[in-house]
């Protein structure tokens, strides 16, 4: 009547071996659940599921995969000339951080992959991401990404 249901399972259980005298012995377990009949929730019918997306806080495009490239960095400490010599995922150059090339070279730098900035602090706020999971219908002016919405 109020669409639960309800499965007991006995069982013996024994040891491999009978020494140090153990002995087989008795078991139960017990499981409750709901049972899905199949009615929609009063108050929703012909509502459809809203999709929803990622976006970083500064950012301005949405993303459709929690693991995206863009959202999910690969941060690795090199050597300052490294990074001068070194290109991104895109063949790209790395250019000193806006944000923290004020702090100055202390002999080793961080890269993303998918970056074109080397950064003097792992600190920096270039590195870091801070991302919400809204509903598609609020992020109303922002772009697809163009790597995980392809």
């Amino acid at each position: 009547d109020d669409d639960t249901f309800e499965v007991i399972l006995t069982y013996s259980v024994s040891p491999l071996s009978r020494m140090a005298g153990f002995r087989s012995f008795r078991m139960a377990n017990c499981y409750y659940g709901h049972l899905w009949t199949g009615y929609e929730i009063p108050g929703t019918e012909g509502d459809v599921a809203e999709q929803y997306v990622y976006i970083a806080e500064t950012g301005q495009v949405y993303h459709t995969n929690a693991g995206c490239t863009y959202l999910v960095l690969s941060v690795r400490q090199v050597s300052y000339q490294e990074a001068l010599g070194s290109r991104n995922n895109q063949g790209e150059k790395y250019d000193a951080c806006e944000k923290c090339s004020k702090w100055g070279c202390r002999g080793s730098v961080y890269i993303t992959n998918e970056g074109d900035c080397y950064h003097f602090e792992r600190e920096c706020p270039g590195l870091k991401r801070t991302v919400r999971h809204v509903p598609l219908s609020e992020v109303l002016g922002y772009r697809l990404c163009s790597r995980c919405g392809a």
